[in-house]
């Protein structure tokens, strides 16, 4: 498992480096977060916690509704592990509508389809400066 914590000081040493923490540190998704709210060069993808089932769903849509919460889901990108993405992007899409379904994090603002096109490709693009 990523140790996330690891990645701060490297942030702190190296401010114009623009680092990803892959798999949003798996279980350490919140620890991943407070240190992009501290370090405005981290960023992170979720590569490998849908699809493969890293996380629960409801993890998952709470890492992005808290990201939102921090101020730092335009820091999140989605990513993948998987070749072939035909199960895992439906999933993903499909997240606000299961928090909202399912009441997951109710006291934490809801995802708008315009934050999950920013997850979904928006801010990688930015990220990699590509128009």
């Amino acid at each position: 498992i990523q140790r996330v914590h690891h990645l701060d000081r490297v942030a702190v040493q190296f401010p114009k480096l623009k680092l990803v923490a892959v798999h949003s540190g798996v279980h350490e998704w919140k620890t991943c977060l407070m240190l992009m709210l501290k370090n405005v060069n981290l960023y992170c993808n979720t590569s490998g916690l849908g699809g493969h089932g890293l996380i629960p769903l409801e993890e998952y849509a709470l890492l992005l509704k808290n990201a939102k919460a921090l101020g730092v889901l335009h820091k999140v990108m989605w990513g993948t592990d998987n070749y072939d993405q035909r199960d895992e992007l439906p999933l993903v899409k499909s997240i606000p509508e299961i928090a909202t379904r399912h009441n997951i994090g109710p006291t934490l603002p809801d995802l708008t389809q315009e934050d999950m096109d920013a997850v979904l490709g928006g801010t990688t693009a930015k990220f990699l400066n590509i128009k």
